[in-house]
């Protein structure tokens, strides 16, 4: 027996014995945004994860593949000192202000002449850009991309550029394990869920379309298997518009009475004017909503596309929609072309007269390529492309009744009079809801902990609290498989049984990959 396969050696000695491997090394990456460098912890708190991972993980082949995911969103950061240098392909994934971010690690990877691959909605509209920063881009969808980059690199083969439009055939239904990639690294964790692809509206500032042109449902079987798979009663719909086809809809929330789920999603304010389709909702476990209404004025809302919602009648649609014991957040934006800096204090004035159990505020942000950006920039308003401040956070054009300085200043003092004591105990006390009240009230807080919080008391409990109860990660069916494919390269099937010999849960962690 080869010395690496001696028990009771150090498990990292062992693993380093290994000098080649014929399987592929594959790691999956989301990079940190601007915000979640001061927010990490929040997502540590409860990880909510995106689907990213965990959809690439279910379209990656278990046979000759080893794979490692990393959400630097909820562990630390890469650095040229921590990343893998014996990877074979990297792929990540990058939203807009992600982007910059992106291209640092693609960079780091690059010098170690590790192929990196780069896909999501700002390499799909900027691939020239991302190509700088990459061996390949992927435009549109990944999933399938991902499967056939990964046959590619085997055969040699690869291309500049994938066209996941084309590709994309059918969804892959996650599973636990799938989920467990990333959901393990939190204290709390709930299950992200999709039906869709897409939304059938149009709003001039949205970026969706530009990934999913058409929406498209997936098959209602996979996705009831999907939620049936998933361990806990905590889910979140992540879909654009999980409402948009309200008999899928309506046939989803009845089969989906009785599996003892709560849940939470994005929704349309008109939901408030179909009974049946709310009191299916409210009796298969919905019990939030957050609804982009998104600004307080009618003009503004015809300017972004946004047609038939009277703007008169918020106050009466929240309530309808709270009367079958849902929770109602509200998104709002600031920075349509007719609004002057009045619209910071109208707003807020409007909604203190409604029984809105939360606030969200937001800055119109012209994302690459939407019909926004294409208008501001034959104006001339356009004032940078620091992609990492497109984060609905920051001011990056300029208002027409209002400085940018003005935009950036009056979002603030919104996120600050919202979230004062007295306005969160006024909000939690009239609530029907008080429990998801007070917890969406410290989500903001916590969200926004650098506009909020000038001595840091809360972030800093939570980041104690994580810090203490953060959940250690359990033995995954990915990682038995990186363990069995080393073990394999090694002809010690044997000696690699597990559970059993010392790889276990005990002892195997995500840093073990790094020595495969």
């Amino acid at each position: 027996m080869t010395s690496c396969l001696v028990i009771n050696i150090n498990l990292f000695n062992i693993l380093n014995c290994m000098a080649h491997h014929d399987y592929l090394k594959a790691v999956l990456i989301v990079p940190r945004t601007r915000a979640t460098r001061f927010n990490g912890k929040l997502l540590q708190l409860v990880n909510a994860h995106r689907l990213t991972l965990p959809t690439l993980a279910a379209h990656t082949p278990f046979e000759g593949v080893s794979l490692k995911v990393i959400d630097e969103n909820v562990e630390d950061m890469l650095t040229p000192e921590t990343i893998s240098t014996s990877a074979d392909i990297i792929g990540i994934s990058a939203m807009t202000p992600e982007a910059l971010r992106a291209y640092e690690i693609g960079d780091m990877y690059r010098k170690l002449g590790i192929k990196v691959v780069l896909g999501g909605i700002h390499p799909t509209v900027l691939p020239e850009e991302a190509l700088q920063h990459a061996d390949i881009v992927v435009r549109g969808p990944g999933g399938s991309a991902w499967t056939q980059i990964l046959d590619d690199f085997r055969r040699g083969q690869l291309k500049k550029v994938y066209d996941g439009y084309s590709m994309q055939t059918h969804m892959v239904p996650l599973q636990t394990e799938e989920r467990q990639l990333v959901t393990s690294k939190s204290v709390y964790s709930i299950a992200t869920v999709q039906t869709s692809e897409g939304c059938p509206r149009r709003c001039n500032f949205c970026s969706v379309k530009l990934l999913h042109p058409d929406f498209v449902r997936y098959d209602l079987e996979d996705v009831i298997k999907d939620i049936g798979s998933i361990e806990g009663g905590y889910l979140i719909f992540v879909d654009d518009n999980l409402w948009a086809n309200k008999p899928y809809a309506k046939e989803l929330f009845r089969r989906m009475r009785g599996l003892g789920k709560t849940w939470i999603s994005q929704a349309p304010i008109t939901i408030a004017l179909d009974d049946e389709l709310l009191s299916l909702a409210a009796q298969s476990g919905c019990r939030g909503v957050y609804i982009g209404i998104d600004s307080i004025i009618e003009e503004s809302l015809r300017s972004a596309n946004k047609k038939g919602i009277d703007v008169t009648k918020i106050p009466e649609y929240i309530r309808r929609i709270q009367n079958r014991g849902i929770f109602v957040e509200a998104g709002v934006i600031f920075g349509f072309d007719n609004e002057d800096a009045s619209v910071f204090e109208r707003t807020l004035e409007v909604y203190d007269k409604t029984s809105v159990d939360s606030l969200n505020f937001h800055i119109l942000t012209p994302y690459p390529s939407t019909e926004l950006r294409r208008i501001l920039e034959k104006e001339g308003r356009i004032l940078h492309n620091e992609w990492d401040k497109y984060d609905t956070r920051h001011a990056v054009f300029k208002p027409v009744k209002m400085s940018p300085e003005q935009l950036q200043e009056g979002y603030e003092w919104a996120w600050k009079q919202s979230f004062s004591l007295g306005m969160i105990g006024k909000r939690v006390l009239r609530s029907g809801h008080p429990i998801y009240s007070a917890i969406f009230q410290l989500a903001g807080m916590l969200d926004h902990a650098s506009i909020l919080e000038e001595d840091g008391l809360v972030s800093r409990a939570v980041s104690r609290f994580v810090d203490k109860h953060l959940k250690e990660a359990p033995l995954t069916a990915r990682d038995r498989n990186n363990v069995q494919l080393y073990c394999q390269e090694m002809s010690e099937p044997e000696g690699c049984g597990m559970p059993g010999s010392y790889f276990n849960e005990a002892h195997y962690n995500s840093r073990v990959w790094d020595h495969l």
